[in-house]
């Protein structure tokens, strides 16, 4: 036989034999299927071994009567947009409405409806064949749908009829596997119901007695600080301490310009001489001329006048030397920042403050609603040492919200230390931990979205 002569043709014998090994080929394909994607190209693609179609599409159940096209021969991703898939997918919707799902129906377009008609001929299906893919339990993942010019034959419908079967097993088994995949610690305990178990038991942990707590900025600040202010308008000229430096009562803080004070001290000094000098000359020439003791009435008012001033001045140029009225360090940022800047009387310029009479000074925003008791344990992470944490106590809880250096409202809080003898150093920064009353775990972690969800929709 030459090399270019056709082959003849297969017996029927020949014919159901090769159509059972590819039968058998395409079960044990479906079966060995290692994900959804690579299964849905033996549905599609691959079963035309077993007879010939011009198009196959594999469908998805989707609810009570919906479907969702998963794959399309001929095509890598179907477009769920696409005008075809569209058509399709509203079809087969129909067809699964119809049909149940239960059984195999081949399809002509006389058949398929009027609904159906326009799209049928557009598209060029022929003959449909409405094939569902139903496990054994009953179970319906879903389906597949052929066209193609020719109608179905009796043995090709048995022969689909018992591979829907294989893939409907195929496709069920591989789902489970997938879904088991994601729970592998259940597959090492048999069959208990662990799923439903952590159920369970994540619904009693809801439940769980925990404390309601929050984290706000917070530092070391001074309980009852000296406030040290201008006691006059004027400038500052130099400090005779530096930050962070101890004093003594009495000991000098800074002084203000006092060149126009010394000057005016001066010249009231001289005017108090002027008046005590006429005083006494009138005094001595009363004794000679009685008519000028008139006078002496009007320059002791005025010695006395000159009096004042000179002590006004002196006590004006006194203020000007600012000194401590208490023991303790210096709180006070950059001296330069200072010298040389005119303040105004009442101005704050430095605070003094004993190191072992500290406390933790807390700012709680208004977007941390939380109900505190008294005396509510507090916790202090301090930035320079955030491993030792310092325990606190609430000594007072402001309910009025004032602005902070940042610009937002918050609560301010006063917390006293536990460990009184050696307090953390006055202005370390860190953030506290406070901690409110006792309510369930469900309620500590749905707390903020549900505060949330309330502002959004204002109930």
């Amino acid at each position: 036989m030459a090399s270019g002569a056709p082959s003849p043709p297969l017996s029927p014998e020949q014919q159901q034999l090769a159509a059972l090994a590819a039968l058998l080929m395409l079960e044990q394909k479906a079966r060995r299927a290692a994900s959804p994607r690579e299964f849905a190209h033996v549905a599609v693609q691959e079963t035309l071994q077993l007879f010939r179609y011009r198009q196959a599409v594999l469908w998805r159940a989707s609810g009570r009567s919906g479907v969702v096209i998963e794959a399309v021969s001929g095509v890598d991703r179907p477009d769920p947009e696409a005008p075809y898939v569209r058509w399709l997918t509203g079809m087969l919707s129909g067809l699964r409405r119809r049909s149940g799902g239960e059984t195999m129906v081949s399809l002509s377009r006389e058949e398929a409806g009027a609904s159906w008609e326009e799209g049928w001929n557009e598209w060029g299906v022929g003959f449909g064949l409405w094939a569902p893919l139903r496990a054994p339990e009953g179970r319906l993942p879903g389906g597949l749908w052929f066209s193609r010019d020719t109608p179905w034959t009796p043995g090709e419908l048995a022969l689909l009829e018992r591979l829907a079967e294989s893939y409907a097993h195929a496709w069920v088994a591989l789902e489970d596997r997938q879904r088991r995949r994601g729970w592998s610690w259940s597959l090492s305990w048999g069959d208990f119901p662990w799923r439903r178990t952590a159920a369970l038991l994540l619904l009693g942990a809801m439940f769980w007695p925990v404390h309601l707590s929050v984290l706000a900025p917070a530092q070391v600040a001074a309980r009852d600080p000296t406030l040290i202010t201008a006691p006059m308008e004027g400038v500052i000229a130099s400090f005779q301490v530096t930050p962070n430096q101890w004093v003594n009562q009495g000991d000098p803080l800074f002084t203000l310009e006092d060149g126009v004070l010394s000057s005016r001290l001066e010249v009231a000094r001289k005017g108090l001489d002027s008046a005590q000098a006429q005083f006494m000359v009138n005094r001595q020439r009363a004794f000679a001329d009685p008519a000028s003791k008139g006078e002496l009435s009007y320059l002791q008012t005025l010695v006395e006048q000159r009096q004042a001033e000179v002590e006004y001045a002196a006590a004006q140029l006194n203020q000007s030397r600012v000194v401590a009225p208490r023991g303790g360090i210096v709180l006070l940022g950059d001296l330069h920042d200072w010298l040389g800047k005119p303040v105004t009387v009442g101005e704050k310029i430095l605070t003094l403050a004993d190191p072992k009479e500290a406390e933790a000074e807390i700012r709680l925003p208004v977007s941390e609603p939380l109900d505190l008791p008294p005396d509510a344990p507090i916790t202090l992470f301090l930035n320079v040492d955030p491993l030792h944490p310092v325990e606190a106590r609430l000594r007072h809880a402001g309910y009025l919200a004032t602005p902070g250096p940042d610009g937002m409202l918050a609560y301010p809080l006063r917390a006293r230390f536990v460990e009184t003898d050696d307090p953390p150093r006055i202005g370390l920064q860190g953030t506290a931990k406070i901690h409110g009353r006792e309510t369930v775990l469900g309620y500590l972690l749905f707390r903020r979205p549900w505060w949330a969800l309330r502002q959004m929709i204002g109930w």
